[in-house]
């Protein structure tokens, strides 16, 4: 959804989101750390966040990182295929907990390009 809302124009606002602090790490505060990274405008709050969606984003930071949550990894290699700033997904092996064959998967259905450079770093 975080995606989405950051992709949309206008703003979007998650909200009554608490439980996402208490999952495999922090998915609100991460949430808002990564996009932020990509140029998400992207506003914590204590249940969830608000976002001002726009097409295109200016790349602040090109080191991501999953933070080890499966989840986070796939939305930023799906985030890296609008960059054209090449960036790196740390702790991308997260990532097979829930789904192995994931970028396997994602080449398949859209182009490959050199956006993304996967390290598998824990």
């Amino acid at each position: 959804m975080a995606l989405l809302a950051a992709t949309a124009n206008g703003i979007s606002e998650i909200s009554g989101a608490q439980e996402l602090r208490v999952k495999e790490t922090d998915r609100i505060a991460t949430i808002v750390t990564e996009l932020k990274k990509l140029g998400v405008a992207i506003t914590e709050k204590p249940d969830g966040f608000i976002i001002d969606g726009r097409q295109s984003w200016r790349v602040r930071a090109t080191q991501l990182d999953s933070h080890g949550d499966h989840r986070i990894g796939m939305m930023l290699a799906v985030a890296a295929l609008r960059l054209s700033t090449p960036v790196t997904l740390t702790g991308a092996d997260a990532i097979g907990i829930s789904y192995p064959t994931f970028f396997d998967d994602l080449a398949r259905l859209v182009p490959v390009k050199e956006a993304l450079y996967v390290a598998s770093v824990n």
